[in-house]
């Protein structure tokens, strides 16, 4: 039926925006995995835009 049409294109934008911003932070790690004071930031604002997703 038409409403579990809305959740699924739903689902498969969050799961593309998802999906590019994980390439994104994958991107941003290798330029910054060469120092651990940097990656600690990294994953810091992972964790915080995961939680502002959730």
């Amino acid at each position: 039926d038409g409403n579990s049409f809305i959740p699924y294109k739903a689902q498969y934008f969050v799961l593309k925006r998802v999906r590019k911003n994980l390439f994104l932070y994958i991107e941003i790690f290798s330029i910054l995995k060469t120092s651990c004071s940097a990656s600690i930031l990294l994953f810091q604002l992972i964790h915080f835009f995961l939680a502002k997703i959730n």
